[in-house]
């Protein structure tokens, strides 16, 4: 054991008497001093307890302190994880909804496309249908207007024209009453009035074109006896 000033030896000299006359490590002799004499046994069990006592006080504070350390740890690690995780169960139940949203968007969008594409086929097929049946009316239109024959027709002023003459030709014969008419139709018959209408004067009549209109007086018109029949 080394002390304060020497090494004990086992003869009871010390380190530096065996090695006087040897020179150190410098390269100066080494110089002799005496060491007190200690017991190596007492040196032993006094390290020994020492050291098994300090030992096992920093084992103990050091496996406290690390139990601690290792506890506060957990719980820490526990609250984080716990904490992600619900944060995290969170994110995915935006995401869930984000989808479904998505989704619907997908599916609208898919029937919108659907319905433009109809329309537009169908707009497409009137259309054609449209410009067909115009093109077959003008064709047909342009065919009729060629055969026609406006000549087979005849002249409408002139068609009317003669109509009106076979009208007068027959209002101006005076019509033949039955023989048991009564006077004042008779005469009505026979007046000059008679072959005036809505036409004007007839010919035939007694009355010309030219003349001014023959208006029946109040005396020729006579009244019916009581006891004839009107006709």
């Amino acid at each position: 054991a080394i002390l304060a000033q020497g090494v004990q030896h086992p003869g009871g000299r010390t380190g530096a008497g065996v090695a006087g006359g040897q020179r150190g490590l410098s390269g100066r002799p080494m110089q002799h001093f005496s060491a007190v004499p200690i017991r190596s046994s007492m040196l032993g069990m006094s390290g020994e307890r020492a050291g098994a006592s300090g030992g096992q006080v920093f084992h103990d504070v050091a496996t406290q302190l690390a139990t601690e350390l290792v506890n506060q740890l957990t719980e820490e690690h526990s609250r984080e994880v716990s904490a992600m995780y619900q944060e995290v169960m969170m994110l995915r139940g935006e995401l869930q909804r984000a989808g479904e949203l998505m989704q619907g968007y997908l599916a609208r969008e898919k029937q919108l496309h659907e319905m433009m594409d109809t329309l537009n086929n169908t707009y497409a097929e009137a259309t054609a249908h449209f410009h067909q049946s115009h093109s077959q009316f003008m064709d047909h239109a342009q065919r009729a207007n060629g055969q026609f024959d406006r000549r087979s027709l005849g002249e409408p002023l002139q068609d009317t024209a003669r109509e009106l003459a076979r009208i007068q030709a027959i209002l101006a014969q005076p019509a033949v009453p039955p023989p048991d008419a009564p006077a004042h139709l008779r005469e009505a018959v026979s007046s000059p009035a008679s072959c005036r209408g809505s036409l004007g004067a007839l010919p035939g009549c007694s009355g010309s074109p030219m003349a001014s209109p023959v208006r029946m007086s109040s005396s020729s018109w006579q009244r019916p006896p009581s006891h004839q029949t009107v006709v």
